[in-house]
């Protein structure tokens, strides 16, 4: 039979069950729906991660709070540098300075980072050669590298008093702000020792003094590659100390997704396998309301095979409309979840994955769920022989 006549045939009864057929529809149709979702979901985590985590430099960032035995110092950061994995480790120590010209008044935050430290942050060529220096952060408005300015900041005379020193400070560069947890948006890079500097001039100490009564709020701690960050972790937290770092909330993320896979799949076999149940129902019954034509298929020469197909045409346009109803509606939601995500600056590494994968896999589960819950019955009905159908007429 050619396959033109198998396509008309089957079309023309397709349309002849009516709305019978619109329950399965939906069925199957809604189930594809949640298949593809949850496959780009899924996908589009493992394409996230492996994008932010595998190739992003700034997850090697960790912060060191408290230990087991009170507040964290300075000399830490000297036992955290020396273990395993670890580039380097700094106390985090920052000042608020104004920078001023003839023209204008800007205020940053000054972060005290050590030499071999700025590479990281400004992902340059770019350091210091004297304390007197700052590498200004590009959201900055009206200042450029190699501009000298005055920086002023506050000297405390006595409680809620104090009088602006200034001091001349030279632009060494600028730098874009890589995004890092619990640091604010208009970081500016400094020399340890000028930021230190600063503070302790605030409560007029010394530095040393000031090192000793100002512990650091926490020890920035930067591994040497992102496969490192876990197992320095754990180094520093069995040394007694607390970590937080972006990885650690990003870990549970695989588990979390794998675990509403595995409610999606059940419920996506659940769906299908309803889908499946009324499928068979539907076949069924149409096919004892036709043996009689069958048996006039039969006895004009059509064989087991030619019924067989036939009947398979019908299931297989039943599938074909869940299946496009399911990819378009699927498409269209990943591109409105996608638009939405898109326009969420916190929430732009993420996306759903919707591909060639997924309309294959959905076209064959189609095809597999349609022609497999149907062919027990048209299996049956076509190996039946005239006489047979007339002793059931």
């Amino acid at each position: 039979m050619r396959l033109n006549d198998l396509l008309k045939i089957g079309s023309k009864n397709f349309f002849r069950h009516g709305f019978k057929t619109v329950g399965a529809i939906v069925i199957i149709t809604v189930g594809i729906i949640v298949y593809i979702l949850l496959y780009g979901f899924f996908s589009g985590i493992q394409s996230s991660m492996n994008e932010t985590v595998t190739e992003n430099e700034n997850l090697t960032y960790i912060e060191v709070t408290h230990s087991s035995q009170g507040n964290i110092d300075y000399e830490d950061a000297d036992s955290l540098k020396r273990m395993d994995g670890v580039d380097t480790a700094f106390p985090k120590v920052t000042a608020l300075v104004g920078l001023e010209n003839d023209e204008l008044k800007q205020t940053t935050t000054l972060l005290g980072v050590p030499e071999e430290a700025v590479p990281f942050y400004s992902r340059s060529e770019l350091k210091f050669d004297d304390n007197k220096e700052i590498i200004l952060n590009h959201s900055i408005d009206g200042i450029e590298a190699n501009d000298k300015l005055n920086m002023s900041y506050t000297v405390k005379i006595k409680e809620g008093e104090g009088v602006r020193e200034n001091q001349p400070i030279l632009i060494k560069g600028t730098y874009e702000q890589p995004q890092l947890i619990n640091y604010p948006n208009d970081v500016s890079l400094a020399p340890m020792e000028l930021v230190l500097e600063v503070n302790a001039a605030f409560h007029q100490l010394s530095v040393e003094d000031y090192m000793q009564t100002n512990p650091p709020e926490m020890i920035t701690v930067i591994a040497e590659d992102v496969e490192q960050v876990v197992n320095v972790a754990q180094q520093i937290e069995e040394a007694g100390f607390e970590t937080n770092y972006s990885l650690k909330s990003s870990q549970g993320i695989p588990s979390v997704a794998k675990f509403i896979i595995i409610i999606g799949a059940i419920i996506v076999f659940i769906m299908l396998g309803f889908a499946a149940i009324s499928i068979s129902s539907i076949m069924s019954q149409s096919l004892k309301s036709r043996y009689k034509e069958i048996g006039i298929m039969k006895a004009l020469g059509f064989k087991n095979g030619d019924v067989h197909k036939i009947l398979s045409a019908e299931v297989i346009f039943i599938g074909l409309t869940s299946y496009i109803a399911a990819i378009f509606i699927g498409a269209s939601i990943i591109y409105a979840v996608n638009y939405y995500i898109g326009s969420k600056q916190e929430l732009e590494v993420l996306s759903v994955d919707f591909g060639v994968f997924q309309v294959l896999s959905s076209f064959i589960l189609v095809i597999l769920v349609s022609l497999g819950a149907s062919f027990r019955s048209i299996t049956k009905a076509a190996r039946l022989e005239p006489a047979e159908i007339l002793r059931r007429e």
